[in-house]
């Protein structure tokens, strides 16, 4: 069926080009253009767009969507304003019978008391069972007397277990993975349990493709069940949400080379929806958690440089190994140490390497000094950004960061006038992924509740900004040829928003609220479930009857009111 939009004002990301029709047939776009020049052109149906934007589907570069859908069930911690609170919210689990106590969230910085949780508190919600809590950044947790007593009683490796602080209770980078050990073991079927949840809140917002971190982070299981069941629900056409997997895979008694060795026909021959993409490496921590590796140690521990994940030697030798078996990284870098570390093993490998090309690519690149960005432009190494972290970071920035470096922070702008390639993600469940608020902190540049802007001067346009999540975003994937424009022959998957975000005014703080920069046919997850439950029936059978899917034009919708 060829169906005509029209009356519309269509961004297409090809460039400044700005239409005011498109046709879609068979999940393509066909045609791109004025309504004039459509009304030549047969169309099975037609339908007015009344003036409102259409931008194409959004991407989601870094995230972590099996572990964020695996935390809906647990204790969700973010926002949690008191120790108290959490202490009662883990105590009201133990009461329902739990074996053990899992969460994800807190942060001792938005605490009424803002003092770091240590084993003591942990053991107030339980000393019979293993109780977990993961920081927001996910770089450090706390846990309970029960559960160092289980760490003890592991085979560790020293490099991990110096990770551990038996006395404070606190799991810190390598070793706050240690909590996989302690909960029950999952399995393929509830990886696709899990995918199956999170796809429908991605499509919610406009998400048609992410570049997540899932190799390990679900406990019992290993990359081998995360392929198998994304393999699996692809082939079944399940998915309605691309994956492409930032693949965490430790080289512990050579899996590396096991994973290159089976997943090689995926690779080589990537399914529709499911692609295996970059190795993911981790050179560093949070700034929250003060593990990120600065070049001037933290504002208020000086001494501090940060928690290293590898040497310089290792690092190399990991990135080397995967440049050797045709894989691209993509490295965790937050601090300026890290990052400039990172680029000298990036800069050794490509210098050494015979492949044609590559897509090298740094996760976070959070603080960057102005050498190290031409360094990297230079390199042709993409930046793979987070602008939604000023939301939470500029509480504690003046803590962290010492004034005369804080320009080298959150510097989008300078990063993309320097010729590097920058894509936008959330993190999530560090931090939630909805694009436009990600939008609003890139271009804004202050916080969602309000205040000043920091370093206004690195304010992206809300052009710049939208390309994040759209074409720079699909070229991050090598999706530069069918995704993230709205153009003849590639994916007719795009988002109707009724507020025009090109004509807000950043300043006056008309940003996104919920519900109020509707996306078309992903209704805001603040409408109650009864009415999301409906509002999903309807949807169906209107796709139903009119002979569509929710693939191709998935994100089509045909709700034309605001729901208040």
């Amino acid at each position: 069926m060829r169906k005509l939009y029209y009356d519309g004002k269509i961004v297409t990301m090809d460039g400044q080009k700005i239409c005011d029709a498109l046709g879609v047939e068979d999940g393509k776009i066909v045609f791109a253009g004025t309504a004039a020049d459509a009304g030549l052109q047969a169309w099975d149906e037609k339908e007015c767009l009344n003036g409102r934007l259409v931008l194409p589907a959004f991407t989601d570069t870094h995230m972590h969507v099996l572990h964020y859908a695996m935390l809906q069930e647990e204790l969700n911690l973010y926002g949690t304003d008191a120790l108290e609170k959490m202490i009662a919210m883990g105590k009201e689990k133990v009461q329902s019978g739990a074996s053990y106590v899992f969460g994800m969230g807190w942060n001792q910085e938005v605490f009424e008391n803002p003092v770091f949780p240590q084993k003591e508190d942990m053991d107030k919600i339980s000393g019979d069972i293993p109780v977990i809590m993961l920081r927001t950044c996910g770089h450090i947790a706390v846990v309970n007397s029960k559960a160092l007593e289980m760490i003890r009683n592991m085979d560790i490796a020293p490099d991990v277990m110096a990770n551990v602080n038996f006395e404070k209770g606190w799991l810190k980078e390598s070793a706050m993975r240690l909590y996989m050990s302690l909960i029950p073991k999952r399995d393929a079927a509830y990886i696709q349990k899990l995918f199956l949840s999170a796809q429908k809140k991605l499509n919610r917002y406009g998400i048609a493709a992410v570049h997540s971190d899932d190799m390990a982070s679900i406990p019992g299981t290993t990359w081998r069940d995360v392929v198998e069941a994304m393999t699996k629900l692809d082939q079944e056409n399940q998915m309605t949400v691309h994956l492409r997997e930032q693949c965490l895979v430790f080289d512990a008694n050579g899996e590396f080379e096991n994973f290159v060795r089976e997943t090689k026909e995926l690779r080589a021959h990537p399914g529709k929806y499911f692609e295996i993409g970059p190795r993911k490496l981790l050179q560093d921590g949070s700034l929250g958690a003060k593990s990120a590796c600065m070049i001037h140690g933290y504002a208020d521990d000086p001494d501090n440089h940060g928690i290293p994940t590898y040497t310089d030697d290792e690092l190399y030798q990991q990135i080397k190994e995967a440049d050797r078996q045709q894989m691209d990284v993509a490295v965790h870098a937050i601090g300026d140490l890290a990052v400039q570390k990172v680029i000298d093993a990036l800069e050794k490998v490509i210098g050494e390497s015979d492949r044609p090309s590559h897509m090298h690519g740094i996760v976070h690149a959070q603080f960057v000094t102005e050498e190290d960005m031409a360094r990297m432009a230079a390199l042709g190494i993409q930046a793979y950004i987070q602008p939604i972290f000023i939301n939470s970071d500029l509480a504690i920035l003046d803590q962290r960061v010492l004034p005369e470096y804080q320009s080298e922070g959150y510097a989008w702008k300078s990063l993309q006038e320097a010729g590097i390639l920058t894509s936008g993600g959330s993190d999530c469940p560090v931090e939630f992924f909805d694009p436009l608020k990600n939008i609003y902190t890139a271009v804004a540049r202050k916080s969602l509740s309000g205040g000043g802007a920091f370093a206004p001067n690195e304010a992206l346009s809300v052009y710049d900004a939208v390309r994040l999540f759209t074409s720079s975003a699909a070229k991050a994937g090598g999706h530069a040829h069918d995704r993230g424009m709205i153009k003849e022959n590639y994916a007719a998957d795009f988002v109707v928003i009724d507020k025009d975000i090109f004509e807000t005014d950043p300043e006056r703080g008309e940003r996104h609220k919920d519900g109020g920069w509707r996306i078309y046919g992903l209704p805001s997850m603040t409408i109650c479930p009864k009415i999301m439950g409906y509002l999903e029936k309807k949807i169906h059978l209107i796709l139903k009857k009119d002979n569509l899917n929710w693939r191709g034009l998935s994100f089509l919708c045909y709700l034309q009111k605001n729901i208040k």
